[in-house]
């Protein structure tokens, strides 16, 4: 049941309609049966993983709460089954094909035994979730909270159940403490948001999808400008695909009375690698910081350390992502980039002393940066690393004739254009409903032309998110 779909929406308010009728601990209860009915509706046998992850966390959690006795062991127990849940089902045929491979190398037989295992969509974003809850309540930054509903409603909320943002208890679990009553501004603000979703969605990432696909499954007769467009392209579609979902999550939760957590703040306007996870992905940026990062030394202990601990965190990012090398490889990728960042220029926020988006010194550096992280994205979509390195190949050979009309690169520059359309006033306006605060009519004219558009560009097909394989 995607978001884009009229299941989705009947679904949506059905829900809706019911859930401000309820009481408090009523509305809790509808919103888990609601969740574990959408989770159910991609895969029913995904629910019994997934009572089992959260179910856990709860009961580790009071037991871990700083006045416990062998709190550790709940601690380790909440974590152990989280990650021992997510390793089988995401990682278990990626690491016996490994070891199979490393055993044949050496000339040894040591067949091990090989699973057809269905990856549960949405298990690595509640999996961290649920088990940063548990963390938490250990470290005495969140209060361990007895009300069932609450908590496995918070775990288990349908917008962020699938591809997050990753939310913590912290800050969720005292709005789910609460009645939720209508608020017209807040449910205006969710409907634009979900209004900007859909649009990044389908007009942008999904109109896009079956120009990149074309491109990347006959690179041989591509000409090599076109090759460098289309990263850009893929680019553009990731980020719009990703964080249209964030954006529709976020909406959905202003519907419902709840504040989710910002997942991006406009990626590609980064200045520097650094910068960029402060602003892509942010939930998982901090969760790796806060869980990983900083535990196991951050930046305390010297420059060398603090080189490992990044490419360390950064290897499990890519970890997080997939079950493959590529995604090991762009993982490393970024950790050297964040490195080398570093030992050039410090803590400085810049390459060039500029502050200004609308600076020569400035643009530079978000050019630089989007190109880095551009290139690095390609090693998303290819399964191989070798497909990688000839795609890259058939760019530097410089083959394939140019078409002189630039017809391709007109409508690369029109989705660029789309995103930009979104992107530049949430920026400059530091909102990321800041088409409320337009006149009215300017609102219309924005509104009726998103909507247009998205009909206009829609795919025949239904393209399902690209993090739903995270």
């Amino acid at each position: 049941m995607l978001f884009n779909t009229i299941e989705f929406a009947f679904f949506l308010s059905i829900v809706l309609s019911i859930y401000y009728a309820l009481s408090r601990s009523a509305q809790n209860a509808f919103l888990v049966v609601a969740s574990y009915f959408f989770y159910g509706w991609w895969d029913w046998r995904f629910c019994g993983l997934l009572a089992f992850v959260t179910f856990l966390n709860y009961c580790c959690a009071i037991n871990a709460a700083p006045d416990c006795k062998n709190r550790k062991a709940f601690l380790y127990a909440g974590i152990g089954g989280s990650l021992g849940a997510l390793g089988f089902f995401k990682y278990y045929n990626f690491f016996t094909d490994a070891l199979a491979e490393l055993f044949t190398h050496f000339g040894l037989c040591a067949p091990l035994p090989t699973l057809r295992i269905i990856l549960p969509v949405g298990i690595s974003f509640y999996t961290f979730q649920s088990m940063a809850y548990t963390i938490d309540v250990y470290r005495g930054k969140s209060t361990a909270i007895r009300d069932l509903p609450s908590v496995i409603a918070f775990m288990t909320f349908f917008p962020c159940l699938l591809s997050g943002p990753i939310e913590r208890a912290g800050r969720m679990l005292p709005q789910f403490q609460t009645k939720r009553t209508i608020n017209t501004h807040i449910f205006s603000q969710g409907i634009l948001l979900i209004l900007i979703g859909l649009f990044k969605k389908i007009a942008i990432a999904d109109a896009l999808a079956n120009e990149t696909n074309s491109v990347f499954s006959n690179i041989a007769e591509t000409p090599w400008p076109e090759l460098i467009g289309n990263i850009w392209l893929f680019a553009v579609q990731i980020y719009s695909d990703f964080s249209g979902y964030s954006d529709i999550a976020r909406g959905i939760g202003c519907l419902f009375g709840f504040d989710i957590s910002i997942n991006f703040e406009q990626p590609y306007f980064a200045a520097n690698v650094r910068e960029f996870w402060r602003r892509w992905h942010i939930s998982l940026s901090n969760w790796l910081r806060d869980y990983v990062y900083i535990p196991i030394g951050g930046s305390r202990r010297g420059k060398l350390k603090t080189y490992r601990n990044i490419i360390l965190t950064m290897l499990l990012c890519g970890l997080w992502h997939g079950a493959a090398w590529t995604f090991i490889l762009w993982g490393a990728l970024h950790a050297i980039f964040l490195c080398l960042y570093l030992l050039v220029f410090g803590n400085k926020k810049r390459i060039f002393p500029s502050k200004t988006l609308s600076s020569i010194a400035g643009l530079c550096n978000i050019i630089i940066t989007f190109n880095l992280i551009a290139c690095a994205w390609l090693l998303f979509h290819f399964p191989t690393v070798a497909e990688v390195i000839e795609y890259f190949m058939r760019i530097i050979s410089l083959q394939g004739s140019f078409s002189l009309h630039g017809f391709y690169f007109c409508k690369a520059g029109f989705f660029i254009s789309l995103m930009l359309l979104i992107d530049i006033p949430q920026y400059v306006m530091r909102s990321h409903t800041a088409m409320l605060q337009w006149p009215w009519p300017l609102q219309g004219l924005m509104y009726g032309m998103m909507i247009i558009l998205m009909i206009l560009l829609a795919p025949g097909n239904e393209i399902p998110f690209i993090y739903f394989q995270f």
